[in-house]
């Protein structure tokens, strides 16, 4: 059902308006005239409101969205490496597996129960992110690496790469949180 419009209410100018307006006096004509410039400066004024306001909620919007969005990802960053302290201190244990096994027989049954154990220990570590950091034959890197010795090689190719892994370390999905002990080849010609 349509809205009843107050007849004040009319926006358009009829042609009463029109004669009514010829019949009065200049002064009232000014008067008119100068009361609808008036309002229309006010609308003008508005609506250039309107639209500050308008952009400067949307702006708001869109950076309360944006925190949103980091707030997120750092929540998810802290529950990824929330369990690093555990899973590092774990790693020891990863570690002194490889011990005990060095030197030993691998078809000793004691060393290949243990084995099986070391495995699935591994199994769930890499089920929580952890990896072992690649070393031995890789190029050495101060953030994955630690060197705890130099070997001197009479191939200039063994320059600056890992000949040995000492201890193994690892990274949390992708950030080392213990680096691997190695050592180290470093360039000596043989003498001739």
């Amino acid at each position: 059902m349509p809205k009843k419009q107050h007849p004040r209410d009319k926006t358009e100018i009829t042609p009463e308006d029109h004669e009514a307006l010829g019949r009065a006096d200049d002064s009232f004509a000014d008067a008119v005239r100068e009361k609808v410039q008036k309002l229309t400066d006010d609308l003008q004024i508005c609506h250039k409101e309107r639209e500050e306001y308008l952009d400067g909620w949307q702006r708001a919007r869109a950076e309360f969205a944006n925190a949103r969005s980091q707030e997120a990802k750092s929540r998810e960053e802290f529950v990824k490496f929330a369990e690093e302290h555990l899973l590092s201190d774990l790693l020891e244990v990863a570690n002194n597996f490889d011990r005990a096994f060095a030197g030993t027989e691998a078809e000793n049954p004691y060393v290949k129960g243990f084995s099986y154990i070391r495995d699935q220990f591994m199994r769930v570590l890499a089920d929580h992110g952890v990896t072992p950091i690649p070393a031995l034959g890789q190029a050495f890197d101060a953030s994955l690496h630690d060197a705890i010795e130099q070997r001197e090689m009479p191939d200039a190719a063994a320059d600056g790469i890992i000949v040995q892994e000492l201890e193994r370390g690892y990274l949390l999905h992708g950030k080392a949180i213990k680096a691997s002990k190695v050592a180290v080849g470093i360039y000596k010609p043989a003498n001739r």
